[in-house]
């Protein structure tokens, strides 16, 4: 893992001997966690992702997620996510270590397939979208949550690989974060995924979950546009 980090930090961009003294606190830091995550009384998959992130000290907030400590909600597939940061170089704002940790309680189906037509079922309507979607095409439904933040899902595929996104956005309606059933090169491939993010405005910094259908993250970055920015994530998953 260390090697990893190692590697990944070299491509920051960031004047050498500053480098050095962010690895050197890193290290000294030991930003790895090395306990386990859960919540009492939800006998599931727990997961916790720890970014560490180079920050300009002239820009504020250049992520997004930066801004949400303490922040909880619940995604349409049932997880309980929470999301908190701390300063690891004493409050300059150069490093940040964001946590974000998620249970599911009860998973939720978002959409399933029955006698070959796909069924949009967050909303407990079991709505047939087959002919809503496709590989190039989306069905998008938004929903008010916790706190006044707003959920946005969007569905596509076909009855035999049908996929779905989620986007949350805060109250003023900025993305918080962004789960979905779909990896990194299936988005990269999928004409309607990228169609949905677009029209998510997710080009800004945004916490990413890549879950499986129980609802438990089997990835996760925090990803931005801006150049001059770099992050490091790491995950780690533990059944209570």
């Amino acid at each position: 893992m260390r090697d990893k980090y190692n590697e990944s930090f070299e491509k920051i961009k960031m004047d050498s001997g500053r480098k050095d003294e962010i690895r050197n606190m890193i290290t000294e830091s030991s930003v790895t966690p090395k306990k386990k995550t859960g919540y009492i009384g939800l006998l599931v998959a727990a997961a916790a992702i720890i970014a560490v992130l180079a920050v300009p000290p002239s820009r504020e907030a250049v992520f997004a997620a930066a801004r949400y400590i303490r922040n909880k909600f619940t995604t349409a597939n049932g997880s309980t996510v929470e999301i908190s940061s701390q300063d690891l170089d004493g409050g300059t704002s150069m490093i940040k270590e964001i946590s974000v940790s998620t249970s599911v309680g009860e998973a939720k189906d978002i959409v399933k397939v029955e006698d070959g037509k796909i069924l949009f079922v967050a909303d407990g309507k079991n709505k047939d979208i087959t002919n809503k979607i496709s590989e190039d095409k989306y069905y998008k439904y938004e929903k008010e949550i916790e706190d006044g933040q707003r959920s946005a899902l969007y569905v596509g595929g076909t009855p035999d690989n049908a996929k779905w996104i989620e986007v949350i956005y805060d109250k003023n309606g900025s993305i918080l974060m962004q789960t979905m059933s779909l990896s990194e090169q299936e988005v990269k491939n999928t004409e309607w995924a990228k169609k949905a993010l677009k029209d998510a405005g997710s080009d800004e910094g945004s916490i990413i979950l890549i879950m499986n259908d129980d609802g438990t993250i089997i990835a996760g970055e925090i990803t931005t546009s801006d150049s001059d920015t770099s992050v490091e994530t790491s995950t780690e998953t533990s059944t209570d």
